[in-house]
């Protein structure tokens, strides 16, 4: 074993000098070297997020020719349906093609009337709402049904169809246009489809949810209207079917129809869905 006096005895001065010189170079090193090792882990995670980035660039560059044949075809079926929607512009076109079907199927336009269009804020599109009175006989269905094969962005809402004797019927049609909202005429791409005269064929209408025997009972003078009372918030009826009188509400049944509304002139009555309209002495 060494002796620490002998240890003592052989240092001197200079090799103190020399040892923490030393020390203190290593000191250095570990000070400067130790901030560096994390810059180089902080580098290596940068890297590897590079990495992963570049990963998915080039999975879109792949799929890029799949991409461009996506927006090719979704350019085109909007081409298509810009086409088939007409633009607020185009309102006057859109009603002149309304009365020249009807024309073409001997139906009577009674009344045509339309609101300005309705529009959601930051919408491209908006809604004109139409309302439609027509007369005829059952060529009024065949009339709605090539309405809507012009005009594939008109949707009908309401259709209250009466009849009023000798195979004559009044429609009231409630439909709402959709309309694509631009900022001048010019920029509608609509295209009216060719309307030709066609051979209107007769629908017969056989029913209306019930065969339409049934609806015509209250048709045919079978059910009457004698007076009507009001009073205390709740109004009443006399009626007479098939020589029967008896007092309604609205919510009554009568056959198999249902007292739908009573009003000063007469009551309304609901078939199946259908919606007959008898006023007093008719």
């Amino acid at each position: 074993m060494i002796q620490l006096s002998s240890f003592k005895g052989k240092l001197s001065w200079p090799w103190v000098a020399v040892i923490a010189l030393y020390l203190g170079a290593a000191i250095s090193l570990a000070v400067m070297f130790w901030p560096n090792k994390r810059e180089v882990s902080k580098l290596q995670s940068e890297i590897e997020r590079l990495g992963r980035e570049e990963h998915n660039l080039l999975r879109l560059v792949e799929q890029r020719p799949n991409l461009e044949r996506q927006l090719e075809e979704l350019e085109e079926r909007f081409n298509d349906l810009a086409k088939e929607v007409p633009s607020q512009y185009d309102l006057p076109a859109v009603l002149a093609a309304l009365s020249q079907l009807a024309t073409y199927h001997g139906v009577s336009m009674d009344d045509l009337s339309h609101v300005p269009p309705q529009v959601t804020q930051g919408s491209s599109s908006g809604v004109i709402p139409l309302t439609l009175d027509l007369s005829g006989n059952d060529h009024i269905l065949a009339y709605l049904v090539q309405l809507q094969e012009i005009l594939p962005s008109l949707r009908i809402v309401e259709l209250i169809l009466g009849y009023g004797g000798d195979k004559q019927f009044h429609a009231k049609v409630r439909a709402d246009l959709q309309v694509i909202m631009v900022d001048q005429a010019s920029h509608s791409r609509w295209e009216l489809q060719q309307i030709a005269r066609v051979e209107s064929s007769s629908s017969p209408i056989t029913g209306f949810g019930l065969p339409f025997e049934i609806v015509s009972k209250f048709l045919a003078r079978n059910v009457r209207v004698l007076g009507v009372v009001e009073g205390s918030g709740r109004s009443s009826a006399l009626l007479s079917q098939d020589g029967t009188k008896q007092w309604v509400r609205v919510g009554d049944r009568l056959g198999e129809a249902v007292v739908s509304r009573i009003f000063p002139e007469g009551v309304v009555l609901d078939v199946d869905g259908v919606l007959l309209n008898l006023t007093i002495g008719g």
